[in-house]
């Protein structure tokens, strides 16, 4: 049997790939700082330790050796460079390092992987540290299996971000929706379809070391979003554009009323279909409607502390 280990697991992302190892009859531990609990059962162990603490992560990991790991918590360098310093890397066959679309530099083109990739004002740190954690794994391309996958926004059942259920709660109520006045285009991707293809990659031979873009090649435009919620929760929301005179003449942010950047951000995905990998399928309406319903069985659903903190100040001026 294969041993695989997954770098975090107890949200979102992190858990679905824990529960599909273990449903496909893997050997499966996975780490965490144990903060929080896991409601999956069936792995082998819940190892618990800060992965930035060399020491202990090697204390952890000491008499441990996998085929696979499945790293979603790396968020940068650091977080990559350690584990390899701190575990016996015999037996490993793939390294699959989750990273992000933000690691390109700011472009109106569709991406390709060999776009330019630096640090994008749009996403900060979080992109330029992705960014850092992919060049180090390149640089030791001789002495680790890895893929990289790069995607956009990713939805569906379970995700703990409060980006689509954001949209099913307020619709729910009727309350008004605001989006970015813009010609922003974005690509989204299923959780399924993350799955589905990054386990491809265990037995193909073409993806190692190879960096693949990661998303359902759908183009999406915040309107086309907005009708694709309002035919799923058939709400009878208002839709209102701000316009982007307003957002300036106040210094307001897409993130400060939207849950998503309004920025466009588009990949081309053609490198997977010629390494024999699947493209994402899960179109955003049928996507929604998965994710939705996993939304309604939340009963004790309650809205999560965020950063949109102008929406109802935008209203007041919009709704006078």
């Amino acid at each position: 049997m294969k041993q695989v280990l997954v770098m975090g697991g107890t949200e979102f992302v992190g858990k679905a790939f824990l529960q599909q190892l273990i449903n496909l009859g893997y050997s499966v531990d996975f780490l965490t700082t144990g903060r929080r609990k896991s409601t999956i059962t069936g792995y082998t162990t819940h190892i618990k330790c800060n992965r930035k603490n060399r020491l202990d992560l090697t204390e952890a990991l000491k008499h441990k050796q996998y085929h696979y790991i499945v790293d979603i918590s790396a968020y940068d360098k650091e977080d990559v460079e350690t584990l390899f310093l701190s575990i016996n890397r015999t037996k490993l066959e793939r390294y699959l390092f989750l990273s992000s679309g933000s690691v390109y530099c700011p472009s109106d083109t569709t991406l390709l992987e060999d776009s330019p990739k630096g640090e994008n004002p749009h996403w900060g740190k979080y992109g330029l540290n992705k960014k850092e954690a992919e060049d180090f794994l390149i640089s030791r391309a001789n002495e680790i299996p890895f893929v990289i996958f790069r995607p956009p926004y990713i939805y569906g059942e379970g995700n703990n971000l409060y980006r689509e259920a954001y949209f099913f709660y307020n619709m729910a109520l009727g309350n008004p929706i605001l989006i970015p006045e813009s010609n922003t285009k974005v690509q989204f991707i299923h959780i399924a379809d993350v799955l589905r293809t990054i386990l491809a990659t265990f037995e193909n031979r073409h993806a190692v070391c190879q960096s693949y873009n990661l998303a359902h090649r759908e183009t999406i435009t915040w309107k086309s979003l907005m009708s694709t919620f309002k035919k799923i929760t058939n709400s009878p929301s208002q839709i209102i554009e701000v316009e982007q005179k307003f957002l300036t003449e106040n210094e307001i942010g897409s993130k400060q009323f939207f849950p998503f950047r309004d920025v466009s951000y588009l990949m081309d995905t053609t490198k997977l279909t010629k390494d024999g990998l699947p493209t994402p399928s899960i179109n955003l309406e049928k996507g929604l409607e998965r994710s939705y319903k996993w939304f309604k069985q939340q009963r004790d659903f309650v809205p999560p502390r965020h950063s949109m903190n102008k929406v109802d100040f935008i209203l007041n001026a919009y709704m006078q």
